[in-house]
């Protein structure tokens, strides 16, 4: 088993694929590589769902099989909504985990990994700092981009600033956090499979991004931007917007209403 290596279990939705690939970038570049085989990795991490009631039970019980299965010289970290919405609570569920990083400190991932490594750890190491009030925006220059098949996903904003009483987005993201539009330019597209033909936007609810009109086309201009740089790209649309306000209906409406 080398030294050098992580597992990596993404659950949830795309938005949280995106996530784990950002993670997966920055561990990359830290000198892990990535193997497919959690027995040949000696950092487990699980990208954790905390939605609704199956995604829970599906992601401690991804855990448990992992922490069942650890081996001495394995660490298994906790990471995603799940573990921010729940904190320690995920730990005394699932004995043997070692570390647990919030959502919103994603791009923390490294240094998480580094201070479990340093030396034995009785006790799980929780990267929660109360300062995350929202997803963090300093990214480290990870690609905020998954590909999956024949759809890739840019990543232009997180949170959400609705307070539903039924929706626990805003208890785990934080409110509504917009990605610079000039990060959608050039280095977002290098990572994209030639045969890819689907590009789409993802964001808990487009209509929020940014504070401005200009601003919200700037990014549904960049989705299509990469369709016109890709000749294989047949069109582009964006995912997970919810028409709300009478002023950017006109806007949204051609996306479709589809809340998660």
């Amino acid at each position: 088993m080398s030294k050098n290596t992580f597992h990596l279990v993404s659950l949830g939705c795309a938005k949280n694929t995106v996530d784990s690939d950002s993670m997966a970038q920055l561990l990359i570049r830290d000198g892990y590589r990535l193997v497919e085989d959690p027995r040949r990795a000696n950092v487990l991490i699980v990208n954790t769902c905390g939605f609704i009631g199956p995604a829970k039970e599906e992601s401690i019980n991804v855990l448990r099989e992992l922490a069942e299965g650890k081996r001495a010289n394995q660490i298994l970290i906790a990471a995603g909504c799940l573990t921010q919405r729940y904190g320690s609570e995920v730990a005394v569920k699932v004995p043997g985990i070692d570390g647990v990083l919030g959502t919103r400190r994603w791009m923390d991932i490294v240094q998480v990994v580094r201070e479990l490594r340093k030396g034995p750890h009785p006790e799980p190491l929780y990267h929660l700092p109360e300062a995350a009030r929202t997803v963090g925006t300093d990214e480290h220059e990870a690609l905020r981009v998954s590909v999956a098949g024949a759809s890739a996903y840019l990543k232009i904003a997180d949170g959400c600033r609705r307070p539903c009483a039924f929706c626990a987005i805003p208890l785990i993201k934080g409110t509504a956090v917009s990605r610079p539009v000039y990060n959608y330019y050039g280095t977002p597209y290098r990572p994209f499979n030639p045969l890819t033909a689907y590009a789409m936007a993802a964001s808990r609810h487009m209509h929020q991004y940014g504070t401005t009109r200009e601003q919200f086309a700037e990014v549904a201009m960049a989705a299509r931007l990469w369709a016109l740089m890709n000749p294989k790209a047949s069109w582009s649309r964006k995912k997970l917007v919810t028409p709300i306000s009478r002023s950017r209906k006109s806007a949204s409406t051609s996306a479709g209403v589809c809340c998660r």
